[in-house]
């Protein structure tokens, strides 16, 4: 017995978060339902009316009243689709939509037990009530409690009627017998399809809720595809391209600039003393240094230029379409700037750093391959070194630049 009232109870919560879904798919459903009852109770009229009931004498007044049942039902259902429309009771939920569905029910079986009842002193029959009772349970989605108050309220009624307008006594138990089924019936088929319709709609809600989670769940990863794949790229302290990418993409313009015949220049950069600043200042003033570095040769190149840094304090740049000369130039400038912008590391520490260069660099036309670029811009880059610091050399000496001041520490 436990058992069964957790069931029910869980059948409540169920149906207490469908329930505003079930409202909306029921008034979707009304206009349609009332425009297909029309005709009907149209039909209903004509052959009240015009004396065609089967068993119906000539002039009794019981098919006409019936007619006018008809007429006035008809009339109401009308109205009631003039006011869903012009009111739009089937868009959104109102207090209003809240009853029509359980008012319209309790209209379709109202009507068949009243043509059964009066139908009794022409044909003795249960139909009309057995068909609205089932129409009422296929057509609309209601809750089995309103539907269960509905149908044994109204065979309740079917049953006392009964006793005033069945011929016989064979009669009266039969149809009382049939009413109960209408009603049973009625009542198995709205709970069924309500069930079902509540089972359905919470696992459209679990599916889509899963959706959205993995949705969630699809982005997160392609996030962290896209922070693995630039930390496989780049280096994590200043952003810039580390070697092994360096490598792979400047494969791809030197293939490049010996396809389309283009000179092509490499600058190798190398921080002087910085071993010191470590020593000194502590290893995140060291970050500090080469970040500041990474800013100055960011800002001194263009946009499609590769920059790495390749190693702890050293640092490469790959131009494309640049001469030997343009390319000293743009080492000169990055030079310049870092021996001229002192750089602060906190607490009124600051410290003054230079660089050395070592520029290497292909006419248009050339065959060479990458590393042998790479492994002339560095010994350009050592022989920089070897002559006191603070200069860029040029693989070709005869293109030395002038050096400036030796580096200081403040």
């Amino acid at each position: 017995m436990k058992h069964i009232f957790v069931r029910l109870r869980a059948w409540h919560d169920e149906h207490d978060q469908v329930a505003d879904a079930a409202l909306l798919e029921n008034l979707g459903r009304l206009p349609w339902i009332l425009a297909a009852l029309l005709p009907l109770l149209v039909t209903g009229c004509y052959l009240s009316w015009g004396g065609q009931i089967i068993g119906a004498p000539s002039g009794m007044w019981l098919p006409r009243l019936i007619g006018w049942i008809d007429l006035f039902t008809l009339l109401g259902l009308l109205v009631l689709l003039m006011v869903i429309r012009w009111r739009r009771l089937n868009e959104r939920i109102t207090l209003l939509s809240r009853l029509l569905p359980g008012f319209l029910a309790a209209l379709f079986v109202g009507f068949g037990l009243t043509l059964s009842t009066l139908s009794q002193w022409l044909l003795p029959s249960a139909t009309m009530y057995v068909l609205c009772c089932v129409f009422a349970g296929t057509l609309l989605l209601i809750r089995p409690r309103v539907m269960a108050l509905i149908y044994l309220t109204s065979f309740a009624i079917f049953y006392m009627l009964l006793g005033h307008t069945a011929t016989s006594l064979g009669v009266l138990v039969i149809l009382r017998f049939h009413g109960g089924l209408a009603a049973a019936l009625g009542m198995c088929l709205s709970l069924v399809l309500w069930r079902r319709y509540a089972l359905t709609e919470l696992l459209s809600r679990q599916v889509h809720a899963q959706g959205r989670v993995l949705e969630t769940q699809n982005a997160e990863l392609e996030r962290q595809k896209v922070v693995l794949e630039r930390l496989s790229q780049h280096d994590p302290l200043t952003g810039l391209l580390n070697r092994r990418a360096f490598e792979v993409q400047a494969d791809k313009v030197v293939s490049r600039s010996r396809r389309e015949g283009t000179a092509l220049a490499a600058i190798m950069l190398d921080l002087d003393h910085f071993k010191e600043v470590n020593d000194q200042h502590g290893h995140p003033a060291g970050d500090l240094v080469i970040k500041f570095m990474a800013h100055v040769i960011q800002t001194s190149v263009r946009e499609t230029d590769l920059v790495a840094r390749v190693g702890g304090e050293e640092f490469m740049l790959l131009l494309s379409a640049t001469s030997a000369l343009a390319a000293g130039g743009v080492a000169e400038k990055i030079r310049q700037r870092v021996a001229q912008a002192p750089i602060e590391l906190g607490r009124d520490m600051v410290v003054q750093m230079t660089i050395s260069a070592g520029v290497a660099a292909w006419e248009a036309g050339h065959t060479g391959e990458f590393e042998d670029l790479y492994a002339t811009a560095d010994g350009a880059l050592y022989a920089a070194k070897r002559a006191g610091r603070n200069q860029v050399v040029f693989a070709d000496e005869t293109q030395k630049m002038h050096p400036m001041s030796s580096p200081c520490l403040v």
